[in-house]
């Protein structure tokens, strides 16, 4: 039997990975098996929901999927192929929830521009009408870029349209998106769809209007028109839903799916830390630590889908010295997030989703989500009000001692509440909280394509996958690893 082919990492990235590695590799890797190595006790990486004795939700991590292009449609073709379809909970288009975005601006709210309406209202902090923003662009010419030319998130918007929306709402979304700063972002990497509309239209909004038509597989075509919950989100025009038992439901779930297939050509094993990968030739040697014992192991392929970080410490060998400073330059952004709940009914009702706050703004705060006006049904029927709240970005550090961390905890704990009670108004104090602190990593488009090149360069069997790379949401985590396995099977029917 030939070597496996290894998954590393047991977030959504390398789940999603296994899961269609076996779905799409039926003649390919027919007798090979595929193993997935996870480091923790737990599955899921950053989808981590803190269910509460009483049935209330906090989620430590994403709290809601959007539903919007192909990734969109993609993930809820996912949930529905694992029976997921009930515990789905979602948020129409219009709803408060989904149509109020805050910005929190000089000690008062704005409301963002959100309908055709809108767009014909003059609202501070913007110094003119909507709509006149949008027919600008299109009057500008196509920036001057070469081929393997980057720019910044900021840059590229202020260009296109003006300083105001790269300030007011560029600046905000890029914190409560990706805890990353708009100057530094790039847009290639970041935000690479609308990158790319731009580039072939010579204007954002000019390609944005123009109707996309992408060849669709016979496969594609059939799951679209035999989806239940795809034809019932078109109809109910969704913006955005999660699963009633938490996010975490759907790793937990693909993880139990992978494990229960009546061929048993998935292997999944948790306290499984990846120390050491090396090649040889066609075959990844790699080295596993468990609780018990140090073991090897051989891959015809790799799939990574742990963070760059994590990766460059696994190639130790003086060859890929280059390669590990690569991986290495990747940026590292640490981000606080806070559950805080307290008594009383949704008292945010029809505020709408939340808040985010601008750079300029100095607040510790990236962004606060008002999660019982979004899902109430995560309260679990109870008299209360949930929200989180996002603390750090790229100027914020930890220590990884124990003890500091629980000071740590502390102060962000303390930090959130005197927040909250400034922008909300609230008097009283959390009945109940929860702090989690994740890293999320920013990659560059230059540094992104120099690692292809390395991995070219080093003849490595291996794909990369998983937030560090090409996009942090659920969704393009999950389709990123669906198009690396296909692109893993195209290279090698060849």
């Amino acid at each position: 039997m030939s070597n496996p082919v290894v998954v590393i990492g047991g977030g959504i990235s390398g789940l999603s990975a296994a899961f269609y590695l076996h779905k799409l590799g039926h003649t390919f890797l027919k007798h090979q098996k595929i193993i997935l190595l996870e480091g923790s006790e737990r599955m899921g990486g950053w989808m981590h929901s803190k269910r509460m004795d009483d049935g209330v939700i906090h989620e430590l991590g994403p709290r809601s999927i959007r539903f919007a292009g192909d990734s969109g449609t993609n993930t809820l073709l996912l949930v529905e192929s694992l029976g997921l379809s009930k515990e789905v909970i979602a948020v129409s288009k219009r709803e408060p929830a989904a149509k109020k975005r805050l910005l929190y601006l000089n000690d008062q709210f704005v409301q963002l521009p959100n309908g055709f309406l809108d767009l014909f209202k003059k609202k501070p902090p913007f110094k003119q009408r909507f709509y006149k923003y949008l027919l600008d662009e299109q009057k500008k010419p196509k920036l001057e870029l070469k081929d393997d030319d980057d720019i910044s998130v900021y840059d590229f918007i202020e260009k296109r349209f003006d300083k105001d929306i790269a300030d007011f709402i560029i600046d905000p979304l890029c914190r409560g998106i990706t805890a990353g700063d708009a100057k530094k972002l790039s847009m290639k990497s970041a935000f690479p769809q609308l990158f790319k509309l731009e580039r072939e239209h010579g204007s954002l909004i000019k390609g944005l209007l123009r109707p996309t038509i992408r060849k669709r597989t016979e496969q594609e075509i059939h799951d679209l028109l035999s989806s239940r919950l795809l034809r019932e989100a078109k109809a109910q025009k969704w913006s955005m839903w999660s699963l009633r038992n938490g996010i975490q439901t759907l790793p937990e779930k693909l993880a139990d799916y992978l494990h229960n297939l009546e061929d048993h050509r998935v292997e999944i094993y948790k306290d499984s830390k990846v120390t050491q990968i090396d090649f040889d030739g066609d075959i990844a040697n790699i080295t596993i630590k468990t609780p018990d014992e140090t073991v090897e192991l051989q891959s015809s392929h790799v799939f990574s889908a742990i963070p760059a970080n994590s990766l460059s410490k696994c190639l130790n060998s003086d060859r890929f010295s280059k390669f590990r400073d690569r991986l290495n330059s990747i940026e590292h952004i640490n981000v606080a997030v806070v559950n805080l709940e307290f008594l009383g009914k949704n008292r945010l009702k029809d505020r709408g989703f939340g808040f985010l706050t601008p750079s300029s703004s100095k607040s510790p705060l990236l962004g606060v989500t008002f999660d019982s006006s979004s899902f109430p049904q995560q309260d679990a029927g109870k008299d209360i009000t949930r929200v989180t709240c996002m603390i750090g970005g790229t100027s914020f550090s930890l220590s990884n001692g124990s003890a500091e961390n629980q000071e740590k905890h502390l102060k962000l704990l303390k930090t959130a509440i005197e927040w909250i009670k400034k922008c909300l108004a609230f008097e009283d104090e959390p009945i109940r909280y929860n702090v989690a602190i994740n890293e999320y990593n920013v990659g560059h488009s230059r540094t992104l394509n120099a690692i292809d090149d390395e991995i070219k360069a080093k003849r490595c069997n291996m794909s990369l996958i998983g937030a560090s790379y090409r996009g942090i949401s659920v969704n393009e985590c999950i389709h990123n690893s669906r198009q690396a396995v296909v692109n893993f099977f195209n290279s090698n029917n060849k």
